[in-house]
């Protein structure tokens, strides 16, 4: 099964890349996207909030109201969500249209897969950011340059993933999952030699490949 046989998701590259959301946020936002289609393309619709927290691996109704009421603030959710879910009853989410639609902007999309994988706790909310991230970075139009090298600090500053132990804890798991390559390189030179005469090389940037076939 090929990667485009299988449905995707579209998001706008600038909702990747937006720091005021968190990885939770982002995953939740990524669910509500996907929910569009399953509406009729309908940007507002009732979904049904243990439906919600199963898919997005969120079991608290504290985290899950933190995260949508950010998604309010932010722009995305138009309807403040309410402070208490009823059980039974779906509650309505009106997505902003003008942030979440992607045309005449540039965008990544990735298959649903990773919502899934989220769903089976394959990988956490974090990696789901990563992988949108990373393959937002990507030109795949250049030629034998399939990888982005965005520091770890720009990487924390447009991810909101805060610490830089914690980018690289996930960033282990995708790896060990295959669905990314990291290589090293070394970068900075700050004209020291080894007692062999060698460039000492102080610092790395890492280059990024998303393997989408893995999603598959």
């Amino acid at each position: 099964m090929t990667q485009k046989s299988i449905r995707q998701i579209h998001l706008p590259d600038e909702s990747i890349r937006d720091p005021s959301i968190t990885p939770n946020d982002f995953t939740l936002l990524l669910y509500l996207k996907a929910a569009i289609y399953d509406h009729n393309y309908k940007y507002s619709f009732y979904e049904d909030i243990n439906k919600l927290k199963y898919w997005v691996n969120i079991k608290d109704n504290k985290t899950l109201k933190k995260s949508l009421l950010s998604l309010y603030d932010s722009g995305y959710l138009l309807i403040k969500t309410p402070d208490k879910f009823v059980q039974g009853k779906p509650v309505n989410f009106s997505l902003n249209k003008s942030k979440l639609d992607t045309e005449g902007k540039t965008f990544t999309m990735l298959p649903i897969t990773i919502l899934e994988m989220v769903r089976d706790t394959t990988i956490t909310r974090e990696a789901a950011r990563l992988l949108y991230y990373y393959e937002s970075r990507i030109n795949r139009k250049i030629p034998n340059r399939h990888f982005c090298f965005p520091s770890e600090q720009t990487i924390s500053r447009e991810t909101n993933i805060k610490d830089p132990k914690t980018i690289r804890k996930h960033n282990k798991l995708l790896s060990q999952k295959y669905l990314i390559k990291i290589e090293k390189h070394k970068i900075t030179w700050d004209y020291q030699y080894d007692e062999n005469d060698m460039p000492i090389f102080n610092k790395y940037n890492n280059h990024y490949y998303v393997n989408l076939d893995k999603m598959c």
